[in-house]
Parts: structure tokens; C-alpha cells; sequence
């Protein structure tokens, strides 16, 4: 099966030495979720304006500090329309502004519209989650966050900078707990046995086996949900090791390649209406295309061995319906930086034959 695995990291994407010393940066928490929370709380902000698809990592801290929380429609499009956006700024008047970077898309006419009409005393928070920081990456937000355990084989990270200026509060650790052990554990089992429910064991017994013998330390998610504010320590030893030493550009030139194959070979009635530049400017969480039934389409592509993801649970907020085209209508295919061009292959030849049977 093909999938969008976080492979432990190997060469060329691994260097033998170390590059970076990420155990001495400031605001990089096992957590992304934890540098929000711990920034913020320090601050007298008390409005912040989300995207309506928005995950619980970034919603989550604004509501634990009882934040006032307004959201913005993102079309399917991922464009932003000034009209929409001018009226729930003037109507919700936030103190921060959170923009996401969709599935590591880069859409510049966005940003230009932002730095346009955001309010000067606005705090722009500019979300990097879904990507990771090379050395062609425009920084347009206050604060800009990145979560390295999206992409790279990393069990837990995450970064919080500030272009602009140096922020005006501390960035605290506090010293390891029970609690905290127990998150690093659970980050570590997550990563491995994602990894051999990907690669070693693809039969769906196997699959279960491996998560039975993980036990709980597999289900981080509540754990993590229960504890993060109170675990605000430092990566941990091993991981930072991992990270000092990651290429970053490296990880950008190879998913940007493979997102110039999928560019050139899928089916155009997949992609986004977008300019590709969009879709190269960035490292890629994962590459999107438009569908109308993601189970189908998802049941569909596992026929042909290959397993691609969506974004969805965990993923709105907003009191009413979910109604949300880009939440119901995507997709992501793998492009993990690990891929061979002969496993795109196989992905673009099962992606457009699925055209043919429908």
C-alpha cells in the first residue's frame, strides 16, 4: 500500500551533522497547540478571528483562554473573498487573525489581500503547519507557526517565530513530569506504529495486532488533549537530535518535484482551481485534489493500493451546519518526501482510472 507514511528519516533528507541546534530556540514545544496557548495566555487579547475549517490544535488554545471566537468562509477555492472578509473584520473587530496554509498551498493573492485590509494593531497569526520552513519561505505573519511532525519523520515538534520583531514575553519550560514522559512515550509509539501499520504490515490483522500491542500509548490524542497545557517542556533529546540535522530544503525540493509530477499527469477534473505556483511555493502536507465523495473515492484508490487521507475530524467548530465544500470535498494524495517517482506513477495511473470507472 502506498500511503503518506512518515518514514524515519534516512539520507539525503537526514544529514550527518547537525545543521541547526534546535535544543537552544525558544517556542518549540512537543506541540504546536502548547506555543499558542502559552503565548497567548501571557497576553490581554481576548477576540481572535478563525478560518471556519479550522483544526482543534490551533481552536483549542483560544478556547481554553476563553477567547471571544469568530470564524471566515474559505471556499473550495481556498481563495478568500475581500467582500466576506472586509465584513467579518469590521463586524468582529480581532485582536488576532489566524491564516492557514491549506495542505501546504501557498496562495499569494490571499496574503496580498491580508496585508491589504488586516488592521494594523491585528496580531497575524500565519499558520505553517502543513509545511516546513526552507529557505524560499515568505513570511508575511507576526507570528508564524510550523509543526514538524506533520511532514518529517519526527515523533513530536513544533516552532513558533516571529519575523518582524522579537516577542515581547517569555517563552517558559517547565521540567519534566510523569505527564510529560508519558506524552513523548505516546508521540514515539504513534510514530512507530503508524509507520508499521503503513509499510510491514499491511493486512488488516497484522494492523490491529500492532496497535494492540502499542496499547495505549498509540492513543495520544486524549492524553495529549488533557495534559498539553500543562507539559510545556522542551522536545525531547532524541527528537531534537532528529531535527537538528533534517534538510529542510532538501525535503522541499522532493515534494516540490512531486508535486510538479502530479501537476502535469492527473486528471484536470481533480485539481483545485489554482495557478500551480501554488502548489510549488511550498513543502506539500499532502497534494489535494477535488472529489465528490471522499469514501468512495478513498474506498476506491485503496482497491488499487494506494491510501490517501482527509482533514475532517476534529476539524469545525462553528455552531452550525457542516456545510463546508472544502471540508466535505477534498482529498489528499501521498507525497511524502520518500516516494519513488515510480510509486507517483502508480497514484496519478489509480487516481485517473477512477475518472474512467466513474
Amino acid at each position: 500500500m502506498i500511503t503518506n507514511d512518515r518514514q524515519f528519516e534516512k539520507p539525503p533528507f537526514l544529514l550527518e551533522t547537525p545543521i541547526r541546534n534546535f535544543s537552544t530556540q525558544q517556542w518549540c514545544y512537543p506541540a504546536l497547540r502548547q506555543g499558542i496557548y502559552e503565548y497567548f495566555r501571557q497576553k490581554p487579547f481576548r477576540r481572535v478571528l478563525l478560518p471556519e475549517y479550522v483544526p482543534q490544535g490551533i481552536h483549542d488554545p483560544f478556547k481554553k483562554l476563553n477567547f471571544e471566537i469568530g470564524y471566515y468562509p474559505v471556499e473550495l477555492s481556498l481563495k478568500l473573498k475581500k467582500d466576506q472578509l472586509q465584513r467579518c473584520i469590521s463586524d468582529f473587530n480581532p485582536e488576532v487573525f489566524v491564516y492557514i496554509h491549506y495542505f501546504g498551498t501557498y496562495v499569494k493573492e490571499n496574503i496580498n489581500l491580508l496585508k491589504e485590509i488586516l488592521p494594523a494593531q491585528t496580531i497575524f497569526f500565519e499558520d505553517f503547519a502543513h509545511t516546513v520552513p526552507c529557505d524560499t519561505l515568505v513570511y508575511s505573519g507576526d507570528i508564524c507557526g510550523f509543526s514538524f511532525s506533520k511532514i518529517a519523520g519526527v515523533a513530536e515538534g513544533s516552532l513558533m517565530i516571529f519575523p518582524r520583531s522579537e516577542p515581547d514575553n517569555d517563552c517558559t519550560y517547565v521540567s519534566e513530569s510523569r505527564a510529560s514522559k508519558e506524552l513523548h512515550t505516546r508521540f514515539r509509539m504513534k510514530l512507530i506504529t503508524e509507520h508499521l501499520c503503513s509499510t510491514v504490515t499491511t493486512v488488516p490483522y497484522l494492523q490491529r495486532l500492532v496497535s494492540f500491542f502499542a496499547g495505549k500509548s498509540r492513543h495520544y490524542y486524549p492524553f495529549l488533549m488533557d495534559h498539553y497545557t500543562e507539559t510545556m517542556t522542551h522536545v525531547s533529546p532524541s527528537t531534537a537530535k532528529i531535527i537538528n540535522r533534517l534538510d529542510f530544503n532538501k525535503i522541499y525540493e522532493r515534494r516540490k518535484a512531486i508535486a510538479q509530477h502530479y501537476l502535469e499527469r492527473l486528471d484536470s477534473r481533480y485539481l483545485f482551481d489554482l495557478p500551480r505556483e501554488c502548489f510549488l511555493a511550498q513543502a506539500l502536507y499532502g497534494f489535494p485534489v477535488v472529489v465528490d465523495s471522499q469514501e468512495k473515492f478513498q474506498r476506491f484508490l485503496q482497491q488499487h493500493g494506494v491510501r490517501g487521507f482527509m482533514l475532517k475530524d476534529r476539524w469545525w467548530f462553528k455552531d452550525s451546519r457542516q456545510n463546508s465544500e472544502l471540508l466535505h470535498c477534498h482529498y489528499l494524495l501521498p507525497i511524502n518526501h520518500t516516494l519513488s517517482d515510480t510509486q507517483v506513477d502508480r497514484i496519478i495511473k489509480a487516481v485517473n482510472s477512477s475518472v474512467i470507472a466513474e
